[in-house]
């Protein structure tokens, strides 16, 4: 499922959401900038004490590691294990250039 509320301009959510987001280290200007903040280079899995805030939101660890960290948060083996690395292999990544 596509995460349409990550898109939502920071004024647009509500108090609770705004709250939740903050507490991922998203400020106003890294939350309307989808790839800016550092917090989406890590795994949900590495999100820690993080997660609940994450869960908050409507993240689940499939949503979060496929749209918002993209897998970069994952060794390559990690990918095979997801099964997607494939998809990677299709545009043109190798476990050279992925841990590269």
């Amino acid at each position: 499922d596509f995460p349409e509320f990550r898109f939502v301009l920071w004024s647009s959510l509500n108090g609770a959401d705004r709250s939740s987001a903050s507490d991922l280290t998203y400020t106003e200007e890294t939350w309307n900038t989808p790839g800016s903040a550092t917090i989406e280079y890590l795994a949900f899995s590495d999100l820690r004490n993080r997660q609940n805030p994450a869960k908050k939101l409507g993240f689940i660890e499939e949503i979060w590691d496929c749209y918002i960290n993209h897998y970069e948060g994952y060794d390559w083996d990690d990918l095979e294990d997801e099964e997607v690395q494939q998809f990677f292999r299709i545009l043109g990544w190798s476990e050279k250039s992925w841990e590269g």
